[in-house]
């Protein structure tokens, strides 16, 4: 049958058959169970044990499966860890952009443009590659040590929006810290978008992994973590 001559309820049997057999739909499936699916493209929110930390992790994905297919949706996801590094240490490691492409897996490229004579703004070109897919994009870094620092992509052919915020707080020990991080991402290309929620959890298990494994390297091991919230 022809595209021109489908009827609303053929597209609508159409989308629902697509629905069942897209990987994401899959899991929402498995994430509600037997609890009805709402009628509006829902929420996604959920808490669970990392077993490689232990660190109880608070990813919160708001995605729309249910709505527009041909739409690109923002995703969004957070964590938060207690690290045995000061937050000046750990703030030092994450403002270095110049070095991350010596640490950081799929970070291809780091280079830092200018940096304002506050040292509180500076601009940065990062070149990211993942599972076949190549960005090259500037980023906007607003630093407010040792408390905040703040990533915006600001020239990217990819992603439409993509914003990550960084936040140290003093840990309940002497030396620990509570790094919380959060990002918010969406591709320009819909699929782009279904291929990275499905792999979220594996980047920023070792692009924050990494980011600790910089703190040995520069400050030394330190006791093993002792809590996690």
């Amino acid at each position: 049958r022809s595209v021109s001559n489908m009827s609303v309820g053929s597209w609508s049997s159409l989308f629902r058959n697509v629905k069942v057999l897209s990987p994401a739909y899959v899991g929402v499936m498995r994430s509600y169970g037997s609890r009805p699916l709402p009628s509006q493209g829902p929420t996604f929110v959920c808490e669970k044990k990392n077993r490689h930390t232990g660190s109880l992790r608070q990813p919160n994905f708001s995605r729309n499966f249910f709505g527009n297919p041909f739409e690109s949706h923002k995703t969004v996801h957070q964590e938060r860890r207690l690290i045995k590094y000061t937050p000046e240490e750990l703030f030092d490691v994450v403002s270095a952009v110049q070095h991350y492409s010596i640490f950081l897996p799929w970070c291809e490229q780091s280079v830092i443009l200018n940096v304002s004579r506050d040292k509180k703004l500076m601009k940065a070109d990062l070149k990211v590659g993942f599972r076949g897919l190549s960005e090259k994009y500037t980023s906007s870094i607003m630093l407010s040590r040792p408390k905040t620092i703040v990533v915006e992509a600001i020239d990217s052919m990819v992603f439409k929006e993509l914003k990550s915020h960084w936040t140290f707080q003093s840990g309940p020990t002497p030396g620990s810290c509570w790094l919380e991080f959060k990002v918010e991402f969406c591709f320009r290309s819909p699929l782009y978008n279904q291929v990275a929620s499905m792999f979220l959890d594996e980047v920023v298990l070792k692009m924050m992994t990494s980011f600790e494994k910089r703190c040995q390297d520069l400050y030394g091991k330190r006791p093993d973590r002792v809590a996690y919230t």
